[in-house]
């Protein structure tokens, strides 16, 4: 499924980054999940949140307005699904 539009991405979660971007690389982050599914470690301290950013693989919006995180996510998971369809032959 290419997600054309913001506003077809459902659940999605837009978070302030506590450390302003520094580990995530976004002031704000956009997750495709409901809010209690966001992962803590994003609100950890230094280390256990710098090592989150380092090894988390899956697709989050990163952007300097929520705008833009927004619209990164719906950018990354479109890659990311055609990505996987690629991988196990899913497309046409």
């Amino acid at each position: 499924m290419a997600y054309k539009t913001i506003e077809e991405i459902y659940p999605m979660t837009l978070v302030c980054d506590r450390y302003d971007g520094t580990y995530s690389g976004g002031r704000y982050t956009a997750w495709m999940c409901d809010p209690w599914d966001v992962p803590v470690e994003i609100e950890e301290s230094d280390r256990p949140c710098a090592l989150f950013w380092d090894n988390y693989t899956l697709p989050v919006g990163k952007g300097t307005t929520p705008l833009q995180a927004m619209e990164d996510l719906r950018i990354k998971i479109n890659e990311f699904n055609e990505e996987t369809h690629k991988r196990y032959g899913l497309l046409e």
